[in-house]
């Protein structure tokens, strides 16, 4: 349950106000402000060119891949509340206290983005940089600290597409400890462009990684595929991890959000129905994400806080549900564009 008199500023509650089962009992005020509170506070967007029977179609064949109940959340988020309820899926920037949910790998990140740091015996591979220098600082070099690592053993640094809050802490981390760089080519072209006054700086263009290449540090390998549509440099990795002794195999999508245009969106859900393929070949049973929205780590780090012996890990979700829900965000992309009046041609 969730309530606080002080979530609606700007509404009277009566004396008895209280809340039972997420409601509660608020006085419509006249001046200032809002008659009704909902207007304040939520605002959706209309959708005058939908294709109302492709929207249909789409929608029962994304609902139809989610019947699990493991994956029906992402379903609701990606098809439903990030379409129309778009301020209910946004996460503003917050401390999230660092947690390990497979053994040598850490989330150090915050509810904006996430990254991911391997400890192999090699050194750190660590996957996406947060948002700037100040968060490293902050954030992500404090939280390797708190498991008693530091940022000179950081040896290697993934890039997953060239949006600055996966690349932005990067050339910090580059002048200071020296890792190497890796992103896509079209990434380090997309990166170059934006000119070395850029803010936050991009990195200087180091290593390549190219569809299908396998990076191996300390006996893990990082395979990666190329799958652009979120971004044209955008790329995802499949690797080990390991709960308690049990081996699984991992599958990050590099860009999991929605591009705007046809031709971005259409490039997105071939991206996406490829890695799903791969994965499943390759017996990906992890879902592990970027940004926690997609693979809901921060209520997942609270299961595994308080987990027993019997606890499943909510990170493994098996190689059917990967599949699907790889196939569940191909096919939302179809709604938004169906929704906005785009013809996919895919």
């Amino acid at each position: 349950m969730y309530c606080t008199k002080d979530k609606y500023p700007g509404t009277i509650y009566n004396e008895h106000s209280h809340c039972h089962h997420h409601s509660y009992e608020p006085v419509a005020i006249s001046s200032p402000g809002p008659k009704y509170i909902f207007e304040s506070i939520l605002q959706t967007p209309t959708f005058p060119n939908e294709q109302t029977e492709n929207v249909t179609r789409y929608l029962n064949e994304a609902a139809a891949q989610a019947l699990d109940g493991s994956i029906h959340q992402y379903f609701q988020d990606q098809c439903i509340t990030q379409q129309l309820y778009p301020a209910l899926f946004t996460w503003p920037s917050g401390y999230v206290q660092p947690f390990s949910p497979f053994e040598g790998l850490f989330f150090v990140g915050h509810s904006g983005v996430s990254s991911w740091a391997y400890n192999t015996t090699e050194g750190i591979v660590l996957i996406d940089t947060l948002d700037n220098e100040d968060e490293i600082k902050a954030i992500l070099l404090p939280g390797l600290q708190s498991f008693g690592l530091n940022g000179s053993e950081i040896k290697h640094v993934i890039i997953t597409h060239e949006h600055a809050d996966h690349y932005g802490g990067a050339k910090y981390l580059q002048d200071t400890f020296k890792p190497a760089v890796y992103a896509s080519e079209v990434a380090w072209e997309s990166m170059a462009a934006m000119g070395t006054n850029a803010t936050p700086p991009v990195p200087t263009k180091d290593r390549i990684l190219a569809d299908g290449d396998n990076l191996s540090v300390g006996g893990v390998d990082f395979h990666i595929v190329l799958t652009p549509g979120h971004t044209p440099g955008c790329l995802s990795l499949i690797f080990p991890v390991s709960d308690q002794g049990r081996p699984h195999m991992a599958g990050l999508s590099g860009g999991t959000g929605t591009p705007t245009d046809a031709a971005s969106r259409e490039q997105k859900v071939r991206s996406q129905y490829k890695f799903a393929d791969i994965c499943q070949g390759r017996g990906v049973d992890v879902l592990l994400s970027n940004h926690q929205v997609a693979d809901h780590a921060l209520f997942h780090a609270d299961i595994l806080a308080h987990r027993t012996q019997r606890t499943p890990n909510p990170f493994i979700i098996g190689v059917d549900n990967f599949d699907k829900y790889m196939k569940i965000n191909a096919i939302c992309s179809k709604v938004i564009a169906a929704r906005e009046g785009q013809n996919l041609q895919v």
